[in-house]
């Protein structure tokens, strides 16, 4: 069900306003947002963002080693709303 949310719910105002508020926790506590819906909660919060969250995801891209969380940043990057952020990264 979550993973369908970012579809058929980004302009529901409580959906984005929790998928926010998990979103800005993950960065102190990374529990706060667990793997398995956090590609999800990307892709909402880019949905009802600008560049700021954009930035901050691709932050995430390039602050990590790790292949899963690099996943996790390709996988929603996708789905910002501005035609001028969806680039290739070089």
């Amino acid at each position: 069900m979550i993973a369908l949310l970012d579809m058929f719910c980004a302009d529901e105002a409580e959906v984005v306003a929790e998928a926010r508020r998990r979103f800005e926790l993950h960065f102190e506590e990374p529990s706060a947002l667990p793997s398995d819906i956090k590609t999800y909660v990307y892709r909402l919060v880019l949905k009802a963002g600008g560049k700021a969250e954009y930035d901050r995801i691709l932050q995430t891209y390039y602050d990590t080693d790790d292949n899963a969380v690099r996943k996790y940043a390709l996988y929603s990057l996708g789905a910002a709303k501005d035609a001028t952020l969806k680039v290739p990264l070089p």
